[in-house]
């Protein structure tokens, strides 16, 4: 899902923006309101997906 954690799809407005545009860049009709996506169940995900792992740094 591109640099995004499942964690960030938690905001609606991210959500939309996203499909909004793969929908345009498909070529199909946006409604204005823009297409509904519903947040999906984070608990189904790895807790790697969800939280980031910090990184170490390089010596």
């Amino acid at each position: 899902v591109m640099p995004h954690f499942f964690r960030n799809w938690q905001e609606e407005n991210l959500r939309k923006m996203i499909i909004n545009g793969v929908a345009w860049s498909a070529g199909l009709e946006v409604p204005a309101q823009g297409i509904r996506v519903d947040l999906p169940d984070l608990k189904q995900f790895l807790p790697a997906s969800i939280e980031p792992i910090p990184r170490t740094p390089r010596s």
